[in-house]
């Protein structure tokens, strides 16, 4: 039965074909689901979907940093209001205490996600919803889009700006600007993949393009 499994895969990947599966290096090295989950993309070949693949990868690296910093800094008492930027060498803490103005907030807020768009993921749902700060977030990593308020995800010019910066960040937009021509465009430039999260007439219309 073990033989019979291991013979073939389910899907388009080709896993099947090589001695060494996926899933026996997950076992050996007792990895956790995101390490196991970059190892498998890695190794797989599914056609038309390398490149999405490795945009994957970075996603789920992005996370795990992320997750790795927050532990990090919750056992140096670090409040968890309080914003990191990538490199623990030369981390520059942002505090956000209740202590500081609402400008200084912004201030900082803006500093942060210029240097690291993802840092928006700990703005507070005002900042969130400001237009100067998530502008600034998506411009430096368009994926920061995920964090910005629905009102944000439906404003043309920061989700034009977002799938500029990277294509996949269409997922985020507001279902109509997943339906706008002009932006579902920009995004399959960037990154055709993209196409995927388009309106389901504007990806019956660019796969005829």
């Amino acid at each position: 039965m073990s033989d019979d499994i291991r013979s073939h895969n389910v899907g388009a990947s080709d896993y099947s074909k090589y001695k060494i599966q996926p899933w026996d290096i997950w076992l050996e090295y007792n990895l956790n689901p995101w390490d196991a989950d970059i190892v498998k993309r890695v190794l797989r070949n599914k056609p038309g979907e390398r490149r999405l693949d490795y945009e994957k990868i970075i996603h789920v690296c992005q996370e795990r940093i992320r997750q790795i910093d927050e532990v990090y800094y919750s056992g140096l008492g670090v409040p968890a209001n309080s914003i990191q930027t990538l490199g623990r060498g030369d981390l520059t803490q942002v505090n956000l205490d209740a202590e500081n103005s609402a400008e200084t907030k912004k201030e900082e807020m803006l500093e942060a996600v210029k240097q690291y768009g993802l840092n928006l993921l700990h703005a507070s749902e005002e900042l969130k919803g400001d237009r100067d700060v998530v502008m600034a977030a998506v411009k430096q990593n368009g994926l920061a889009l995920d964090y910005a308020s629905e009102e944000l995800q439906n404003d043309r010019d920061i989700v034009m700006a977002a799938v500029e910066q990277w294509g996949s960040a269409l997922r985020y937009a507001s279902e109509e600007l997943r339906a706008d021509r002009e932006i579902v465009r920009a995004a399959v430039m960037k990154f055709r993949g993209a196409l995927e999260y388009a309106s389901e007439e504007l990806r019956g219309e660019f796969d005829n393009d």
